[in-house]
């Protein structure tokens, strides 16, 4: 799994008036629980993911990859750009 897959499901222009180049995601870590087929994904980030563009990547991610049940996600957040109000 790589960050670009992630990166294709975020809509960038709804993040203005940050530029691209300021705000970063990647994925840690990700773990498939045999027993259960859940997926655990461990994200770090300086923004706030929006919460559309997640289930999108999710979702298609779940599709890609046959057998997962379900997928928790958990973020870290360092030097977050955006404001209290954003």
């Amino acid at each position: 799994m790589n960050n670009s897959f992630l990166e294709q499901h975020i809509n960038w222009d709804r993040l203005a008036p940050h530029e691209r180049g300021e705000l970063k995601v990647n994925i840690e870590k990700a773990e498939l629980k045999k027993e259960n087929m859940v997926l655990d994904i461990y994200f770090s980030a300086n923004f706030v993911v929006p919460f559309s563009d997640l289930l999108a990547f999710l979702k298609d991610l779940c599709d890609s990859v046959p057998g997962i049940s379900s997928v928790k996600y958990h973020f870290r957040y360092e030097n977050v750009v955006q404001s209290r109000e954003e």
